[in-house]
């Protein structure tokens, strides 16, 4: 069974008001992974339908909050969650039966990480992966790495550990937006990358130790390759030219 979340609006989501921290983009990958999502906030069901419709998300439920016992009446899942800013979230979610996480704390950090990871394992959002080899700057000794294909992120991740053996040096830092919302400053590289019989230049992204290696939409303009997601796997595209 999938797991339900439900997010409070006003100073949980990033179009409260208050915004909160919960970005909406982070929603939409967790909807794609199979979670049932919807909302239980004080304003007006209308305006909750109103707010989903107008991101292009399709709620799954919409609800005041002191009724989050009828949203668990409802569907049946393996967890409810409530994601919230307030002490009345967490009372109305205790007496639902539903965990309740306050955003901004480490609990929320640590629960916006595992629902990423959990939707990356087994394939739960249609992804693939393919095999790109990474070399060091000159282009002499490359190591192979299964990297999960996203066009959602700029650049390729790797582990920093793995870029320091090859001997890539950080060529600059830059800040990066998590799924979840959150910024992140992480020290950018380029070296060599060989895809699909080609080898080109890319930039690289000094990734934590645990961090599964993407391949990010830089490069894959750079190779002129799009993602079949239906065959899944990477199919040439011609490239773009105003003139010559």
């Amino acid at each position: 069974m999938p797991n339900l979340i439900s997010f409070d609006i006003d100073g949980t989501l990033e179009v409260g008001e208050p915004p909160g921290s919960v970005a909406m983009e982070f929603v939409r990958i967790a909807q794609r992974g199979g979670n049932l999502i919807g909302s239980c906030s004080d304003r007006p069901i209308s305006h909750q339908r109103r707010m989903w419709e107008s991101r292009n998300i399709k709620a799954d439920f919409t609800a005041l909050k002191d009724r989050l016992h009828e949203v668990k009446a409802r569907f049946a899942a393996d967890a409810y969650t409530h994601i919230g800013d307030t002490d009345v979230d967490e009372r109305f979610a205790a007496e639902a039966g539903f965990r309740f996480i306050r955003v901004d704390t480490p609990a929320h950090r640590d629960w916006a990480d595992a629902v990423l990871k959990d939707m990356m394992k087994g394939d739960k959002m249609g992804t693939f992966q393919v095999s790109m080899e990474v070399g060091d700057p000159q282009g002499i000794h490359y190591e192979t790495v299964d990297a999960l294909v996203d066009s959602g992120a700029t650049y390729n991740v790797l582990p920093g550990s793995m870029l320091q053996r090859l001997g890539i040096e950080p060529l600059a830092s830059g800040s990066f937006t998590l799924a979840d919302g959150r910024s992140v400053q992480r020290e950018i590289g380029q070296t060599w990358v060989r895809l699909e019989g080609m080898a080109f230049m890319a930039p690289v992204v000094f990734g934590n130790e645990d961090a599964r290696p993407i391949l990010g939409a830089l490069t894959l303009e750079t190779f002129r390759l799009a993602v079949d997601p239906v065959g899944k796997k990477l199919v040439p595209v011609d490239g773009l030219l105003l003139y010559l």
